[in-house]
């Protein structure tokens, strides 16, 4: 059967190749994250799945201070051909951690001191806050790897070490850790691991020949700003309603936007596959890209329906079931989210972040606006 050209260059055998790699290594996080949530619902009360999840979100907040559009950057480095870029952007992004360290340690102090939050999600803030440059600093390891296009080793190390921090976060809950427990042994375990993995690319990057491109600074810090407003945009509905509602509200939130999270994490990989190749100067065509994202997310919306309808009540049981209302109500998503994603990359590589930036804060206006008005519609409002 003759297939035409334009889609043998949408499906190339490379493309479908990373694709598989990248697609296991997400499959296999996706699939812990919902066992681990259905393990939280069903061994932890509302209330500490509630605060463990406030905890993960005001630190992932705060990873603005880590510079994370020094990933790309060095991403940008090194599929042009070069080395020590993966190194670069660690120790800036370690030196840059340094800045988050006061405010939530600060945070923490004041929720112990004045008594109006949890004691152990003021202990988790002091205690994490103590050593935040080493929760995501190395996260940059993988770069080395996405900017050779080789997504083999990325995949086989992710899954290795999600599986492990998963076993060990189970473990935890059998026990009965509180929120403090659960947030310090899910950060340092993945912090351990990244370093590991970042000291093996470091010796990597020694052995190259010096072929030194030193990563675009400004650019770096312009998709760090950028990427603050999306890590807003995400997180900030979990601060307003832990605020707003209560730490329980957080867990039936979190729970109904559980699948749309895995599948937003796919979508999000699948990106950065096709990212490298827009930075090339041997890139793919835009039109074959935007048809990949689009196929990917309607693959992505018809398998996110599928697995609601299916496993939701499974997983997590009639207790959470206005969480299954409401996660049914976002099954286009994944299709508006991966032609997202595509528009993002394209603006990344024309370095338009300003045009980005304004369009999120945009986003977040609107959006923010909205979850106010309906929360203060709540007959449950205190």
């Amino acid at each position: 059967m003759n297939i035409p050209m334009q889609w043998q260059e949408i499906f190339s055998k490379k493309i479908v190749e990373d694709f598989f790699w990248i697609s296991l290594r997400y499959g296999t996080a996706s699939l812990v994250a919902l066992f681990l949530s259905a393990a939280f619902a069903r061994l932890t009360t509302k209330e500490v799945l509630g605060q463990y999840y406030f905890i993960l979100s005001l630190v992932a907040f705060l990873s603005v201070f880590s510079l994370p559009g020094l990933n790309t950057a060095a991403l940008r480095s090194v599929a042009r051909g070069g080395s020590g870029a993966v190194r670069q952007a660690v120790k800036l992004s370690f030196l840059g951690s340094f800045v988050a360290m006061p405010i939530l340690i600060g945070y923490g102090l004041h929720l112990l001191q004045v008594g109006q939050g949890p004691f152990s999600v003021g202990l988790a803030c002091l205690f994490l806050g103590l050593f935040y440059p080493f929760l995501y600093a190395s996260n940059t390891w993988p770069v080395y790897y996405e900017g050779k296009l080789l997504f083999l080793p990325v995949s086989m190390r992710g899954a290795l070490s999600t599986l492990a921090v998963a076993a060990l976060m189970y473990g935890a809950l059998t026990m009965g850790l509180d929120a403090f427990g659960l947030s310090c042994l899910w950060f340092f375990s993945n912090a351990i691991f990244s370093w590991f993995f970042f000291w093996r690319v470091s010796l990597k990057e020694s052995q190259e020949k010096e072929n030194e491109i030193m990563i675009d600074i400004p650019y770096g810090l312009g998709l760090s700003l950028q990427k603050f407003i999306i890590n807003l945009i995400d997180n900030l509905p979990i601060f307003v309603v832990a605020y707003w509602v209560g730490y329980e509200a957080v867990a039936h939130y979190q729970i109904a936007i559980g699948f749309l999270v895995a599948i937003l994490g796919f979508l999000t990989l699948f990106g950065s596959l096709t990212l490298p190749r827009i930075f090339s100067p041997q890139r793919s065509r835009l039109r074959d890209t935007l048809a990949q994202h689009v196929i990917v997310g309607i693959m992505s919306a018809l398998g996110y329906l599928f697995l609601v309808e299916v496993f939701f009540q499974i997983l997590y049981g009639n207790e959470y079931g206005e969480s299954y209302q409401i996660a049914k109500a976002l099954a286009v998503l994944p299709i508006l989210l991966s032609t997202r994603i595509f528009c993002t990359n394209v603006f990344i590589a024309a370095k338009k972040s300003t045009a980005l930036i304004m369009g999120y804060v945009t986003a977040l206006a609107l959006s923010l606006s909205g979850l106010l008005f309906f929360l203060s519609s709540l007959s449950f409002k205190d």
